[in-house]
C-alpha cells in the first residue's frame, strides 16, 4: 500500500443529540427552516412540501423518520435538499435537521463498521462511523432512508398537491 488513502468528504449535521453525515455530493442545498405545507393522510414523518424556486419539495421531519420525538425547531433547524436515489429514479427530498454544521474529509481508513450498541435507529440507515475527537459522526446511507412503498407514498402526495 502507498498510504494514498482516497478521502472523502462528508457534510455534517445534528438530529437531536446525534451527529449525522452524508457524502457531500449528495447535498443539493441547506434551507432556512421554513414552514411546510402539511398534507393531509400521509405518513407522520412527512411534514409536507415546500416551494423551492417553483419545485415542490417533500419535507421530512428526520427526528420523527428516526424514531425520536418530533423536532423541536431552533434557530439552528434546516432542511438539507437530498439528492436520493432510489432502484429506478433520483429525486429531492427535503431532511429537517436541528443544525447544519460543516463538511470534512474523511479517510477511508478512518470510518469504522458499525457497532452492535442497540442504536435506536434502524441499522440498515447507518452505514459506518467516523470518530473524531471525542466524537462519534454515524455515516448515513440516504438512499436506504426510505423503502420504496415509502417514496411511492410521498410522491403520490407530492403529485396531489400540484392539482
Amino acid at each position: 500500500m502507498d498510504g494514498t488513502q482516497k478521502s472523502i468528504s462528508y457534510f455534517i449535521f445534528e438530529v437531536g443529540e446525534d451527529t449525522f453525515s452524508v457524502p457531500v455530493l449528495r447535498v443539493i442545498n441547506v434551507l432556512e427552516w421554513m414552514k411546510a405545507t402539511p398534507i393531509p393522510e400521509t405518513p407522520a414523518y412527512l411534514e409536507g412540501i415546500v416551494n423551492v424556486m417553483g419545485e415542490l419539495l417533500p419535507v421530512i421531519d428526520s427526528q420523527v423518520k428516526f424514531g425520536m420525538e418530533k423536532t423541536e425547531l431552533s434557530g439552528d433547524s434546516c432542511i438539507l435538499v437530498l439528492d436520493i436515489h432510489s432502484d429506478k429514479e433520483t429525486y429531492k427530498m427535503g431532511l429537517i435537521v436541528d443544525k447544519a454544521r460543516d463538511v470534512i474529509e474523511v479517510k477511508e481508513n478512518e470510518i469504522a463498521g458499525v457497532p452492535d450498541m442497540g442504536l435506536e435507529l434502524n441499522p440498515d440507515y447507518v452505514t459506518g462511523v467516523i470518530n473524531r475527537e471525542e466524537e462519534v459522526i454515524l455515516l448515513l446511507d440516504i438512499d436506504k432512508i426510505f423503502t420504496q412503498k415509502e417514496i411511492t407514498e410521498i410522491k403520490k402526495a407530492k403529485e396531489n398537491q400540484k392539482d
